[in-house]
Parts: C-alpha cells; structure tokens; sequence
C-alpha cells in the first residue's frame, strides 16, 4: 500500500541554506543541498560537484519532463542506488519516507539539490507543465534494485 502524500511541506529557508550549504531532512541521510551559483551579465551558473555537492560516484542520469498532468511518478525505493535530483525548470513535488518518517518538498529552483539515500521511498508528483527534473544517480539501471510495493519496502527497512 502506498502512503497517502500529506500536504505539510518541509519550509526550506533558502537563507539558510546558502550558508550551510546543506540542511538534513530527518527522513534517512536526506538532504537538501544549496549548489553554488554565480550570477553576472553573462547569466547564471550552478555548479553540482562530486562529491562536495553530490556525495557519491555518478554511473548514470537521466531527466523527466512532458509529465501529463495529474501524473505521479517514481513510487519505489531503491535497495542500493543513492539519487540526486534537481529541477532544472519549472517545479514538482517530492515525498520521501524511511518507513518512520515522511516529509514533502517542493523543487523549484536549479540552485537546489535533494540528496536520497538507498532504502528511501520516493513520490514525485504535481509537475509544472515545463517541468525537467534531472536525476544522478550512483549505479547504472538495474531492475532488482527496485522495491516497488511499499509495505515490502517497510518489511525490508524494519528487518536491516
């Protein structure tokens, strides 16, 4: 059964995230992290560096984006593959849950990463119409690594 997503959200203060450059969520090892960004006439460049930022070896990334509306994605867990994701453009909703605790966020800027250990379930849900949500990820694709009924992600997590 999967969880019903709540519509508390965590409130990033984005001030304090610029100083300490990353903030724990309290579900796992989640967090958010603040991506340097430089800003002059010629733009703005964000800058995501392993393993300062992204706290593991990339092996794979992939984007999602033309998410139909009302569409939920994701819905699993990962056994052994960590995941950083940005939303590059637009924004989207993300619940992750540890099977203790759950908290929501909103990405919505592309100086913010949100940092997933393995054994975290993750929904993504009520995308923008633009929305281009780009995932690292620490392993290459491997259908085994997916846990994709939450109350076996539980029995899993409980029995570690």
């Amino acid at each position: 059964m999967i969880p019903q997503i709540n519509k508390n959200f965590y409130n990033l203060d984005r001030k304090k995230l610029k100083i300490l450059k990353h903030i724990k969520l309290g579900v796992d090892k989640s967090a958010i992290y603040y991506l340097n960004t430089f800003n002059d006439y010629r733009g703005t460049l964000s800058v995501c560096e392993v393993p300062n930022i992204i706290p593991f070896e990339v092996k794979r990334c992939f984007l999602v984006y033309n998410v139909p509306l009302f569409q939920d994605r994701a819905n699993h867990a990962h056994k052994d593959c960590k995941e950083f994701l940005i939303c590059v453009k637009g924004s989207c909703k993300i619940r992750i849950d540890d099977s203790k605790v759950s908290c929501n966020i909103i990405l919505n800027n592309p100086d913010t990463g949100l940092y997933l250990p393995e054994m975290t379930w993750i929904s993504t849900y009520d995308f923008s119409h633009d929305a281009i949500l780009l995932v690292f990820a620490s392993s290459l694709y491997d259908e085994n690594d997916y846990l994709e009924d939450y109350d076996d992600f539980v029995y899993q997590k409980l029995n570690m």
